[in-house]
């Protein structure tokens, strides 16, 4: 999970401020077991933080082949 906008200070965001404790990224195992509560206490925060934009999760990632140097180059 990454942080995206920094919520207001008001604001009821315990993710995205333990977000911003971890320099802004940490796994969703890590987030939720540094929140300490339910499963879906956790989700159903999370599905709110995401909605405000304070937290994005990040981009998947992508294998790509590159081609093989020509032999004797």
């Amino acid at each position: 999970m990454t942080q995206r906008a920094p919520p207001d200070v008001k604001a009821q965001a315990p993710l995205a401020t333990l977000l911003v404790r971890h320099n802004g990224e940490m796994s969703a195992r890590d987030l939720w077991q540094r929140f300490g509560g339910e499963i879906d206490a956790f989700y159903a925060q999370l599905k709110t933080e995401v909605a405000h934009g304070w937290i994005a999760e990040p981009a998947v990632a992508e294998v790509r082949e590159k081609a093989a140097a020509a032999a004797g180059a």
